[in-house]
């Protein structure tokens, strides 16, 4: 998608989390913080784009759900980027339907090594799908 060091949004309302989930990937990522589902929701309609979005699912204001589905409608492309990330395991899946999504679900507390995979794969499954 974006020409250079693949770019990264991290949503999430906490600060400490969101530059904990940041730190591992700035080697080889562009990371951009959005400390919340509205922050997100107005980068990208002000025109950012990212080659993967991770957003955690349970944020005040508009949660991690609210923020794909608002992406599926205005913006295709970045809501097929879309990744969650939640401490919630069984809840969140039940609570919000999860499986109704054809996105990952990354569980925090994630290790560094597991998170620098789980962008990777990710994002080579994503530039697999790209004509």
């Amino acid at each position: 998608m974006s020409e250079g060091r693949p770019r990264v949004l991290v949503v999430d309302d906490d600060p400490l989390t969101a530059t904990a989930i940041a730190r591992p990937l700035l080697r080889q990522y562009e990371v951009t913080l959005a400390s919340g589902g509205a922050e997100a929701l107005r980068l990208v309609r002000d025109g950012h784009a990212f080659d993967l979005v991770l957003c955690d699912l349970m944020m005040p204001g508009i949660h991690g759900v609210a923020v794909l589905e608002s992406l599926q409608r205005e913006s295709p492309a970045q809501a097929a980027r879309f990744v969650f990330l939640t401490a919630r395991v069984r809840s969140a899946q039940e609570d919000f339907d999860l499986g109704r999504f054809a996105v990952r679900v990354l569980h925090k507390p994630i290790s560094a090594a597991a998170l620098r995979e789980a962008v990777a794969t990710t994002l080579a499954e994503l530039a697999r799908r790209e004509p």
